[in-house]
């Protein structure tokens, strides 16, 4: 009965390890297993704290690779005292001084996984015999996948910092981006910047839906950090819509890269980032006064944020899981309402 025992938990483990794996690392419509999600967003809020009280600097840069390593160090912990489990209850080791105890199993079945057997024993009986192969071959496919599953992160954290490299460049502020363009008659050619972002920003929403890991990777500096470049670049074409009155600038050029933005904040659910309880502060609207951009009647800007708050609570709920704030934008607020404008919710477009 013991035996039996043993023998459930163990294969227990062992699917769990390979149902995990396999949903983060070959299943890039799933993106995550459930015990990879859980132990990276725990150890993440762990990151949060641990920087609030330091102050942010440079500490949340280890944030991700230290999710990274976790994350496969469960996978190998799964699999160790699984197939630790399974060989006690088969029977444990033909060596006299380990058998079944515990120490001994757990140090074979370290080395089964990570591809070094140091043990004087072997299973006990033809059935022990072909567990070690499985367990041998299980070590083999874990180092393949996990190889796999590294390299495009790593690659797809270089397209994070690019892209948020490329959106700085129109601008560090929503008002900068509308402001810089504005040349007294029209925003001159500033819809061929916002369409070449379309397919940059449509493909780093795809890599954060098939690698969610890719939400802890943290920049320090603010022109490489993707969080507040896609608040600045979303909230100018939301300003675009609401508050300039004679946008030279046509929905075809505009509309795609809206829902390429609202792809990406599609994939903030998969790293557990929720609504923030109250929508990002609006944005002063002098600077632009002060350009002589054509603003729309104050009473209908405040209808216009308010019909889409639920996108800037996301946006926001962007910025504070990256352990930024919407006055890191930089943006001089007023007393305004919110502000964020799309006919779609921020979420499914």
């Amino acid at each position: 009965m013991v035996d039996v025992a043993l023998g459930v938990l163990g294969t227990s483990f062992l699917v769990v390890a390979l149902y995990d794996v396999i949903t983060t690392t070959v299943a890039v419509a799933a993106g995550k297993g459930p015990l990879t999600s859980q132990v990276a967003r725990v150890l993440w809020l762990g990151f949060l704290a641990a920087a609030s009280r330091r102050g942010r600097g440079r500490f949340l840069l280890a944030g991700g690779p230290a999710v990274l390593f976790a994350v496969v160090a469960t996978w190998v912990m799964l699999l160790v005292v699984g197939w630790t489990l399974v060989f006690a209850a088969s029977g444990g080791l033909d060596d006299p001084s380990a058998g079944r105890r515990p120490l001994p199993l757990l140090r074979f079945a370290v080395g089964l996984v990570v591809g070094r057997v140091d043990s004087p024993g072997q299973p006990v009986g033809g059935a022990g015999q072909g567990l070690q192969l499985i367990a041998a071959a299980s070590g083999v496919v874990l180092l393949t996948l996990t190889i796999a599953y590294i390299i495009p992160v790593v690659d797809a954290t270089v397209l994070k910092r690019r892209v948020a490299s490329q959106i700085s460049t129109l601008g560090h502020t929503p008002a900068e981006v509308l402001g810089r363009a504005w040349n007294g008659t029209n925003f001159g050619d500033l819809h061929l910047y916002l369409v070449a972002l379309v397919p940059t920003i449509g493909e780093l929403a795809e890599r954060h839906l098939a690698y969610p890991i890719l939400h802890y990777f943290h920049s320090a500096e603010r022109h490489t950090a993707v969080g507040p470049n896609v608040a600045v670049l979303d909230e100018a074409l939301t300003m675009l819509r609401c508050c300039v009155g004679e946008s030279t600038l046509e929905p075809s050029s505009t509309l795609p890269l809206r829902r390429a933005i609202t792809q990406f904040l599609d994939t903030l659910r998969e790293a557990f980032i929720t609504l923030a309880d109250a929508p990002a502060p609006p944005p002063d609207l002098g600077s632009l006064r002060s350009d002589g951009v054509p603003l729309v009647d104050k009473n209908e800007v405040q209808a216009e944020f308010e019909a889409v708050s639920e996108r800037r609570r996301l946006l926001l709920a962007l910025l504070r899981h990256d352990a930024w704030s919407w006055e890191d934008l930089p943006v001089v607020h007023t007393a305004l309402p919110t502000i964020a404008v799309d006919e779609e919710p921020p979420t499914g477009t």
